[in-house]
């Protein structure tokens, strides 16, 4: 008796262990394993489970950020293959450690995912959102070593002459460290890449916008829009001009630059509706052409591809009637946006600040 009452006490705690074994390895899969410990620390001792470390930059504020983690960081996939590769950090880049790090990287926008090695050299990133069979092809892809930065690297030095290979060079170098750290590679390629080629149009628009920062005026830019590149490079010389003058406080020639912007997009057909929204909502913040913003975000709405787009330039709308004292009609456009996000408190918020 005794015999089989050990038995079977061993069958219980074998299977025992086999649940909880399968429990663990559940439990594993249900969510990227985002590490604890200081990235910092961790870089200087380089003591890491994986080859790779993925640095997930996000901040409170950023809608794209949420969508990544609500759609993509939840597939099981994703969750799979991140946990089985990569040591993974999620790091607020405007908080604590975030700060230096996101400074050192060259992180200025959200979401941007960045892949290490162990000693934190930079191997790769992925800027902005992503869905989840993206993602995950982008994440195999820096997994294998392929197009990543110290395969192109290698690839150039192979092949110095070859203009493909100095293209990705120059693209991710920028990335990575910004225009100035690039700025040879553009102009390697612009001295080897065929007039009029997309390469050589290309390294010409990085170069003036080089000329122009370094200048501190809009003249280089000018000269150059005034030869008349593809439309393309002509709205990007726009962008860069608006930015110049937003950066040094112009607020007269922000508006009218970004005013030729908007009328140039909608003429060739070019923009989307990020760039009307947000034409639209910067003229909120200066209380400028309230009018022409109400115009090009109803135009804006007619270009959104989800309801969280569409809830997005519908806000910027309601703010727009807000500031024109249309506040019955700023409400009802909120409702509209909080039928299409009805999970997000921003928009309660937006209705309350409207009806007060």
């Amino acid at each position: 008796m005794k015999h089989l009452l050990k038995y079977f006490l061993s069958i219980f705690a074998i299977l025992l262990v086999v649940s909880c074994s399968k429990k663990n390895e559940i439990q594993k899969f249900t969510e990227i394993q985002w590490e604890k410990d200081s990235l910092q620390a961790s870089f200087q001792s380089a003591v890491f489970e994986n080859d790779f470390v993925m640095i997930d930059f996000q901040t409170d504020w950023c809608v794209w950020c949420r969508k990544l983690e609500k759609d993509t960081f939840s597939d099981s996939l994703v969750i799979e293959y991140v946990n089985s590769n990569f040591s993974a950090y999620s790091i607020d880049a405007e908080k604590g450690q975030g700060i230096d790090l996101a400074k050192h990287y060259h992180v200025s926008g959200f979401p941007t995912i960045v892949f290490t090695d162990k000693t934190g050299d930079e191997v790769d990133r992925i800027i902005g959102y992503l869905p989840a069979d993206a993602f995950l092809k982008e994440i195999q892809r820096i997994k294998s070593g392929e197009n990543t930065y110290p395969d192109i690297l290698n690839k150039t030095m192979s092949a110095p002459k070859n203009v493909d290979y100095l293209k990705l060079l120059a693209e991710k170098q920028e990335n990575m460290w910004g225009l100035e750290g690039a700025k040879d590679s553009w102009a390697k390629l612009h001295e080897l890449a065929e007039n009029n080629s997309d390469a050589f149009h290309l390294a010409s628009f990085k170069l003036v916008t080089l000329q122009m920062d370094s200048d501190k005026n809009i003249d280089a830019m000018k000269t150059y829009l005034a030869t008349k590149p593809p439309v393309g490079f002509i709205a990007e010389g726009f962008r860069k001009i608006v930015r110049f003058f937003r950066i040094t406080r112009n607020v007269e020639s922000e508006v009218a630059w970004n005013l030729k912007l908007v009328k140039f997009l909608k003429k060739n057909d070019l923009g989307n509706s990020s760039d009307y929204n947000g034409f639209a909502w910067r003229m909120t913040e200066l209380e400028k052409e309230l009018e022409s913003a109400l115009e090009y975000a109803k135009f804006g709405i007619s270009l959104t591809k989800s309801d969280l787009e569409k809830a997005q330039v519908m806000d910027t709308m309601a703010e727009v009637l807000w500031k024109l004292n249309r506040d019955d009609e700023a409400i009802n456009v909120m409702e509209e946006c909080i039928k299409l996000q009805p999970e997000d408190e921003y928009y309660q918020k937006q209705k309350a600040k409207y009806s007060n």
